[in-house]
Parts: structure tokens; sequence; C-alpha cells
């Protein structure tokens, strides 16, 4: 028997089905038949499932080395007899992502969004014959949908990683996630792709009608981030440098520039 770890992990039982006499484990709901009761394949093959359980979490042991029998019930079957479908790989994926992603990163909405095209066109190809191929045909119908370019070549990107990750749970050989490796990202320029359009900056007058009636300290800022085309973080920063000041603008200049590392627009360094 397999016993538990240090952190006292309750693992779950082997236990005989009468029914049909196989031996049976339960994992989070789904009952997973190990072959015939006191045997030592049935034995081998629950010390297997023990062993993924607790090497790659539940998310694994969910969706991976199981035949449907029914809605319910599946049958041990090693991974070297029975390949995992795409599908299934995305669902063991997807769940373990949920619960290394925390809010509020929203890496887990692209993921997701990457894995439904995937899902649609390839759900029952064998994860392993997933290649080059299949992932370009999944680009081009993104192309076809007139998406962004960078915002494909980042789904893309995810895609890839999945099998990354897949190759190191020992999922997949790893020369599929090397060969998908091999396609280059899609370049400005030099495919059909949608470039998003540059931000054009605002008019000036616009700029400063929206100045009027604003506290000097907030429109020094905003004259700052006009001239410097700096981020707000940073203009956020040059103002700690001078608190409870009612003119906060003359060291801005000096603690943005220590920040940027670089000039600021339309602004010599002798001065404005």
């Amino acid at each position: 028997m397999v016993s538990a770890p240090r952190s006292n992990i309750r693992l779950p039982s082997l236990r005989l089905h009468k029914a049909s006499g196989q031996a049976v484990v339960t994992v989070r709901g789904r009952d997973i038949y190990c072959g015939k009761h006191g045997t030592a394949e049935a034995d081998e093959n629950y010390r297997r499932v023990i062993a993924e359980l607790l090497a790659s979490g539940p998310e694994v042991i969910r969706h991976i080395g199981v035949t449907k029998l029914g809605s319910r019930h599946h049958e041990f079957s090693p991974p070297a007899t029975r390949a995992i479908t795409v599908a299934e790989l995305l669902l063991a994926y997807i769940e373990h992502a949920e619960g290394y992603y925390k809010p509020p990163s929203r890496e887990i909405e692209i993921i997701k969004i990457a894995c439904r095209t995937v899902r649609e066109l390839f759900s029952n190809l064998p994860a392993s014959e997933f290649g080059v191929r299949q992932l370009k045909a999944i680009r081009q119908q993104w192309v076809d949908q007139t998406q962004a370019r960078k915002y494909i070549n980042a789904k893309v990107s995810r895609i890839v990683r999945i099998w990354q990750w897949a190759t190191e749970e020992q999922l997949v050989p790893a020369s599929t996630w090397h060969s998908l490796k091999a396609l280059r990202g899609l370049r400005a320029g030099r495919s059909a792709a949608k470039e998003p359009a540059k931000p054009r900056p605002v008019p000036e007058a616009d700029f400063r009608k929206a100045m009027t009636g604003l506290r000097p300290p907030v429109r020094a800022i905003l004259e700052l981030l006009w001239l410097t085309a700096a981020r707000s973080a940073h203009a956020t920063l040059s103002a700690i440098a001078n608190p409870g000041s009612t003119d906060p603008s003359p060291v801005f200049i000096p603690v943005l520039m220590r920040e940027l590392g670089n000039s600021p627009r339309g602004v010599s360094e002798g001065g404005a």
C-alpha cells in the first residue's frame, strides 16, 4: 500500500466493487477501476493512481488514465496504452491554471479563450499528435476573424505553454512541445493579420481645456505627463518626493528623470 506523506493527506482507499468483482478507487467523486480485486495488477494500478495523484494533483487524475464505461465509472488504463486527447489535456491544464493564477491576474481568461478554438477543432485528436500544422490552422482561423496580430501571438504562446506543462507532467512526448516551439510568431507587415491602430496624442487644445479648474498639484502632474510621455506611476513616485508642497513641479523633473533615465520630451537637460 501507498503510505500518506508527512502532510497527512487522506488518500482514497482501494475497495471491492461487488457487482463486478473489480477493485475500485474513488478520486474526487469518480470511480476508477484498477482490475480484478485481489490481483497484483489491481494493486499496481492503484499505486500508480495514488502516485500520480500525489505528484500531479487531482486535476490530472480526473482527466488522465481512464477509459469511459458510463457516466460515472471509469477503468484504469496506463498512459502507455491509452493516449490522452486534446480535450482531456485542456481540461486538466485549465484546472491546474485556475489554482495557479489568482485575481487580479486575467491570465486564466486568455487561456480559456485560446483553448476554446483548440477544443472546437481538435477535441478528439491525441495530444501527442497535435503539431505545428494544427497550431497554424488555429492561428489562421484567428487571422480570418480579423483578430489583432499581437493578440493572436499571445494566444498561440499560451497554447504552446499548455504542451510545455503536459511535457513536464509526462502526458505527452517532449518532441511534441519542441515542434510547437518551432512556429514563429506573426511579424508586423509580414502577415495578413490585423495591425491595431496606433494611439494618437490628444490635441493640445483639448488637453488645455481639460486642465481648467484643476488643483495646482494635479495640474502639475498632468503637465509633466504631457511633456515627458511618462507613465502615471512615475509621476506618482515624483510627487512623493515633495509631500505637502503647494507647488510640486520644481522637483518633478529631476525625480522623474532619475526613474526614466532620459530627458523629457521637448525639454532640454539644462531646463525648460
